[in-house]
């Protein structure tokens, strides 16, 4: 999105430069002997009468494009359908997905029918069952699908980016991943501290803040901050950076749980960020990172 950003910033200098407009019309052009006599100007001409042949622009079949006002939006919306095609590759079978209306709206706003499904279910050959929820509003009262209520004093509702229920067979209650995507700036995401710094914001929020609805012990086992990649190539960062020293974290052979880790999470991004960095096993370009990463948690989870 930089990239492109500045490439059309670039052409818009350009053009303002060398081919300024003297007057703006929007309406169909009129033939005139100099349209026809200059093939540029014809040339011109034709695209212009093309454009206008197409007719207006109607969205109104495009309810998606109305929600996204701004580029932390866009970048939820990636986030959200990267983890849905991530558990599906990894063998989990879609199980229905909807749209909840959350309770503090009183009538569906435009902004809401611009939103995708919020709720994605999946079961395993195995039976065990993941629920995917975007943006749920976790409040005081129980929600008997999410099963997560707020446990913090004051304030209003708790609104995670993302939240993945994981119920595995048998008795066992569920487990809880907690994902907060952050469009972060290049030198935000270049810095280890302020990563750090956003880690234990939403730690206090999402592990300290929400619980099960019966007390007892918090049911969120993980936190990831999801960010993209510098743009900067000079200065690319780290794909996956965990709160704990290397040999407590999720990767390790004594991962401490609940575990906190911030993970690269790029749109347009071709390469396996982990392949490099000795993280888990050698995979697969594109979505192996963040595969390897939830699936690692799902493991911890099932223990």
């Amino acid at each position: 999105i930089g990239r492109v950003q500045r490439e059309a910033a670039d052409q818009s200098a350009f053009w303002r430069k060398h081919l300024p407009v003297a007057r703006t019309v929007r309406e169909m052009p009129n033939v005139t002997p100099g349209f026809l006599a200059s093939p540029h100007y014809h040339q011109a001409f034709r695209q212009v009468v093309a454009w206008h042949g197409l007719g207006r622009l109607n969205l109104s079949g495009e309810r998606f494009l109305y929600g996204l006002r701004t580029i932390d939006r866009l970048y939820e919306f990636y986030c959200l359908f990267r983890l849905v095609e991530t558990l599906r590759e990894a063998g989990w079978e879609p199980a229905g997905q909807e749209r909840r209306l959350p309770p503090a709206y009183a009538r569906p706003s435009l902004d809401w029918d611009a939103r995708p499904d919020n709720v994605y279910r999946f079961t395993h050959r195995t039976g065990e069952r993941i629920t995917l929820f975007y943006e749920p509003e976790i409040e005081r009262t129980p929600d008997d699908a999410l099963g997560l209520v707020r446990t913090m004093e004051g304030g209003p509702c708790f609104l995670p980016d993302f939240v993945l229920k994981f119920e595995p067979t048998g008795a066992r209650p569920p487990s809880y991943l907690v994902l907060d995507a952050k469009y972060v700036s290049p030198s935000i995401a270049l810095n280890f501290e302020l990563t750090r710094s956003e880690l234990t914001k939403i730690t206090m929020k999402y592990l300290h803040g929400i619980g099960a609805a019966g007390g007892g012990r918090s049911p969120v086992q993980g936190i990831f901050v999801l960010h993209p990649q510098s743009f900067h190539a000079a200065a690319p960062g780290l794909p996956y950076r965990a709160y704990h020293a290397r040999n407590f974290d999720l990767f390790s052979e004594a991962p401490t749980v609940p575990f906190l880790a911030a993970l690269e999470l790029t749109p347009g991004s071709g390469d396996d960020p982990l392949e490099n960095e000795g993280v888990g096993n050698e995979g697969a370009a594109g979505d192996a990172a963040l595969r390897r990463v939830l699936a690692r948690a799902l493991e911890l989870l099932r223990e």
